[in-house]
């Protein structure tokens, strides 16, 4: 309580250079360090903290809420993610549709082979289809080592590609390769 109650204060000073603030919604985001503490003065406690960078959707969706991204994934997804904003003036992190998996994830039990690109931290799904695909696609060879497409579904969300950065000790594959 005493942390918190000092740390509303130095909102309030707000020193320049040492402290950002962000006001959205009744939530206040500090930035110390390069961890973002969200507090609401509502509820008055801390929320949750999270790293900087840190993006939800890239969380396992099978309930344990792990995210153990690769920092070279990261490095090269956000250039590509810079690349795609600039030409497109739209974000990529609502298209996610799949990032790290843990090994209790249902799709990565079926497998037999082992650990795949998801459970490594290596990989992302993206949903995207037509135009944007293409684009994408074109966007993407230049940062990622692995590159899957599934545009051939009749439902277009449904429609999405793979990005990873597997090396290839990690993975014997082609490069590039279309699901059916």
């Amino acid at each position: 309580m005493l942390i918190q109650t000092a740390l509303v204060g130095l909102l309030n000073r707000n020193f320049k250079g040492t402290i950002f603030t962000l006001r959205r919604n009744l939530l206040r985001t500090v930035i110390l360090g390069g961890i973002a503490l969200l507090a609401s003065p509502v509820m008055g406690s801390p929320v949750r903290w999270r790293p900087l960078g840190y993006i939800p959707q890239l969380e396992c969706k099978c309930g344990c809420g792990q995210c153990k991204m690769d920092d070279d994934f990261m490095r090269r997804f956000h250039s590509l993610r810079k690349e795609w904003m600039a030409l497109t003036h739209t974000d990529l992190i609502p298209m996610i549709s799949s990032g790290y998996r843990c090994e209790n994830h249902p799709v990565e039990k079926r497998k037999i082979y082992g650990k795949g690109p998801h459970t490594r931290g290596k990989a992302v799904d993206i949903k995207v289809s037509g135009k944007k695909a293409t684009l994408l696609y074109k966007i993407s060879k230049k940062y990622m080592t692995g590159i899957g497409v599934s545009q051939r579904s009749r439902r277009k969300k449904s429609r999405y590609i793979h990005l990873d950065s597997l090396s290839p000790r990690e993975a014997r594959r082609p490069t590039t390769w279309v699901y059916r």
